[in-house]
């Protein structure tokens, strides 16, 4: 089941919201060790789990995160903003119809790794609620900054797909 969690309702999700950065921590700080990336108590926090992010958590039957995702509103400060002048080629849009996607993350057994297909429904009932979110509240464009593997993946479910810049490295 797919929930979304906001700055309103964040109280009733405090124990999936630990795991959730746990799992980022564990993913991105250990697993990736990327450069840059907060990481306090072992849990990845940054500057976009503010305001009006929303988390959506696929949620286990019992009630454990077995994926989620950040979404923060494009008329505001995001992930990809903080890096427009290193990744964009054209400038990016404010508007209250787009939202940027991060942080996309999966426990291990949710992951669908090399495999052809992911070995259970979490991911694909993540990305049917986030069209379903996007739907209800009129989200037009979703930027993202992510691997480009990421990307091919996600354009090959036929979603429309435009690079804003060419890839970059990075670690």
């Amino acid at each position: 089941m797919i929930h979304a969690v906001t700055v309103q309702n964040q109280h009733l999700y405090a124990a999936q919201l630990d795991q959730m950065f746990r799992m980022r921590h564990a993913y991105y700080v250990l697993g990736h060790q990327w450069a840059g990336v907060s990481s306090r108590e072992g849990r990845e926090i940054d500057e976009f789990d503010d305001g009006e992010v929303v988390y959506l958590l696929a949620l286990d039957i019992l009630g454990d995160v077995a994926a989620s995702l950040r979404l923060n509103p494009g008329d505001q400060d995001t992930l990809l903003r903080k890096f427009e002048s290193v990744y964009c080629a054209e400038p990016l849009t404010r508007d209250a119809a787009s939202f940027d996607l991060s942080r996309w993350i999966a426990r291990p057994e949710d992951r669908r790794g090399e495999a052809a297909r992911w070995r259970t429904n979490a991911q694909r009932e993540l990305m049917l609620g986030l069209l379903e979110f996007c739907g209800r509240r009129g989200v037009r464009r979703l930027t993202m900054l992510a691997e480009h593997r990421l990307a091919e993946r996600i354009a090959s479910y036929g979603w429309p797909l435009r690079y804003l810049g060419e890839a970059q490295p990075y670690e």
